[in-house]
């Protein structure tokens, strides 16, 4: 009962909306019409040339009324431009510094973080690290485990130099990266991801942003070390297929080999990989671990792991905890302490799977999983696909209803025979819907008769 009372006060208050925005819009079109034939009158001006001001009036400002709303987006466009430009016209060092840098003329690889402090611009009051140190040693494998929170990809950060520490300093070879050219700096890094960013366009351009001079036969040795060119080779364009908005023509794996191609095109010597295969699906983790144990060989390569289990082999393994190293070693030498922080990392990820599934049992074995994530794949491949078909099924639907539309015919006498005992509400609805309806041909008729009266002999 309430809804119904509601749709009456929703429905009247609609109704005296749209009625009094008529009303003065007709109100006005009279106001103008009377005005303009005392002008024409008192032979201030003809008929022509007041009927045209009286136009202009009525036109300008249905349009100023139209540009209304749309003069909001220009409100927020420009409060969601300030902080972007303020943050390029922002004179910061590694601005400074890629204009004056040095370049070395060999790379070595070794990195040394000493006594880094360090807390994002946005949380000052957060300190992320506080005397922290690292030593990567050139042409070796360091993984960084730890929590969430702990500090792990803000290494990579740093590295890259996407921020600034607050205190001590980044070394590159003996060299402080902030003395070093940024442009140059960030060549000899190859940096993959957990989430690839691909844009809409090739496969070989995607390639090409990780070095623009590229030849055909780089692009081709990088899809070779990162596995990608399997699969490259069985598209129909090969580098020349679009993967469209963001890779969504490809699956996780594919994406993630092809951001390893972009990576590696430049032949970095530091490689920073940032969880890279925690988002993959079993198979494809499987897959892009081998690509990337590949590229690995012989650079100095920092990663960032989820899953322990594809950092075995790392010559160093780092466990940081709020913001400091707590252990250093080996796979073999963390694990042999059963009371490390490691070996606690270790048994809580063997055991999570079993304490999420206790009753599946054998049944949630690889094989299932490898071959669900092929249905996930596949769906996700199709993505686009999809979607266009179901938009042409639904644009084939509403043609064919409107062709059914045609060919039907319902008559009036049978509508108002469902009205029932609300009939007085059809009656008054088909009488104000006339009215309604002879308005405007009232008023083109009234506006023609005023036009006339403008060239009569008012002598």
């Amino acid at each position: 009962m309430n809804t119904y009372t509601y749709g009456k006060k929703a429905g009247l208050t609609k109704g005296l909306g749209l009625g009094s925005l008529h009303c003065v819009l007709f109100v006005s079109w009279a106001l103008l019409v009377w005005f303009t034939s005392i002008v024409v009158h008192k032979n201030i001006a003809n008929g022509g040339d007041s009927f045209t001001t009286m136009l202009n009036v009525v036109i300008s400002g249905l349009s100023l009324g139209q540009a209304a709303p749309d003069i909001t987006a220009f409100i927020r466009a420009r409060a969601a431009a300030y902080p972007i430009f303020e943050m390029i016209e922002r004179n910061t060092v590694s601005k400074t510094s890629s204009k004056t840098g040095r370049k070395l003329s060999k790379v070595e690889g070794n990195i040394e973080l000493k006594n880094v402090s360090f807390s994002y611009p946005s949380r000052p009051d957060v300190v992320i690290f506080d005397r922290f140190c690292l030593n990567i040693p050139a042409g070796k494998i360091v993984a960084l485990v730890g929590g969430s929170g702990s500090g792990k990809s803000t290494v990579i950060s740093l590295i890259e130099r996407f921020y600034e520490p607050l205190a001590g300093e980044i070394l590159l070879d003996g060299n402080n990266i902030k003395d070093l050219d940024l442009k140059w700096l960030r060549q000899q890094i190859g940096l993959v991801n957990q989430e690839p960013a691909l844009f809409a366009t090739t496969i070989r351009e995607n390639i090409l942003y990780g070095k623009d001079d590229a030849t055909l036969d780089e692009i081709t040795r990088a899809a070779k070390l990162s596995e990608a060119i399997a699969f490259i080779n069985n598209l129909p364009d090969r580098f020349e297929t679009q993967v469209g908005e963001r890779g969504i023509q490809l699956s996780g794996g594919q994406k993630q080999r092809i951001a390893i191609s972009r990576a590696i095109v430049k032949n970095p010597s530091i490689l920073l990989l940032d969880e890279a295969t925690s988002a993959l699906d079993a198979e494809s983790e499987k897959s892009v671990q081998e690509a990337l144990d590949r590229v690995m060989v012989g650079r100095t390569t920092v990663v960032v792991a989820h899953r322990l289990s594809t950092i075995r082999n790392a010559d160093v393994i780092a466990v940081v905890q709020s913001g400091k190293i707590v252990e250093t070693g080996t796979h073999d030498e963390l694990i042999s302490n059963p009371n490390s922080t490691y070996s606690s990392l270790v048994q809580l990820q063997e055991t999570s799977p079993l304490q999420r599934y206790p009753s599946q049992g054998p049944t949630l074995s690889r094989p299932l999983s490898v071959s669900y994530s092929r249905e996930l794949s596949r769906t996700r491949t199709s993505f686009g696909e999809s979607f266009l078909s179901e938009k042409d099924s639904v644009s084939r639907a509403g043609a064919d209803a409107i062709d059914a539309g045609k060919q039907s015919y319902v008559s009036p006498g049978r509508l108002y025979s469902m009205i029932g005992p609300d009939w007085y509400y059809g009656v008054f609805g088909t009488v104000t819907a006339l009215i309604a309806g002879a308005q405007m041909p009232l008023f083109a008729l009234g506006v023609s008769q005023a036009l006339v009266a403008y060239y009569m002999d008012w002598e």
